[in-house]
């Protein structure tokens, strides 16, 4: 028999539960020279409904800087921006897709202080187009009630009853 060498020592082996990601990823912007670039993601999305995703710019410069944030496609809300050292500023960034497809969009900082500084931001989404209902036809009852369809027995009769005749007339026809 199998003796236990520890009684109050077990071991449970279950694989790791992956957690879920955050539906919003915080995008970072280093004002500094050689910086990673984020990527903004605006995921899916439907005609007329506008995402909103966040952007932290951080100064890590000596200087106070003046930015010129600027976009074609998307509504940002602060466009010129004065940012002191090491001071960190959210911005807000808005799409609203008025027609379905992929979008890539980019955004420009440009430091106007500092000629040098110019980083390009890609954005990205998904406009789908919203789900139409399918609509069920159904026949009216008015039509319906007014076509009447004949009998099969009916229709057997009728075709017994035309075969018979034109066999009385064929027999006619050779009697005279």
């Amino acid at each position: 028999m199998a003796e236990n060498i520890c009684p109050g020592l077990f071991f449970t082996i279950s694989p790791f539960k992956k957690q879920p990601q955050e539906k919003e990823e915080e995008n970072i912007l280093v004002i500094a020279p050689f910086s990673k670039r984020p990527r903004i993601n605006f995921g899916e999305s439907k005609i007329n409904q506008s995402v909103q995703r966040s952007l932290l710019i951080i100064n890590s410069q000596a200087t106070d800087l003046d930015l010129i944030i600027s976009s074609d496609d998307l509504k940002i809300n602060n466009f010129n921006l004065k940012l002191e050292k090491d001071a960190t500023q959210n911005l807000k960034i808005t799409w609203q897709p008025d027609k379905p497809g992929n979008f890539n969009f980019s955004i420009q900082v440009e430091a106007v202080n500092l000629p040098r500084l110019k980083f390009t931001i890609s954005a990205f989404g998904i406009c789908i187009k919203p789900e139409e209902k399918k609509t069920v036809r159904k026949p009216l009852a008015t039509v319906q009630s007014t076509i009447k369809i004949p009998r099969r027995d009916f229709l057997k009769q009728s075709i017994s009853e035309k075969a018979n005749n034109s066999n009385v007339n064929i027999q006619e026809k050779e009697n005279l």
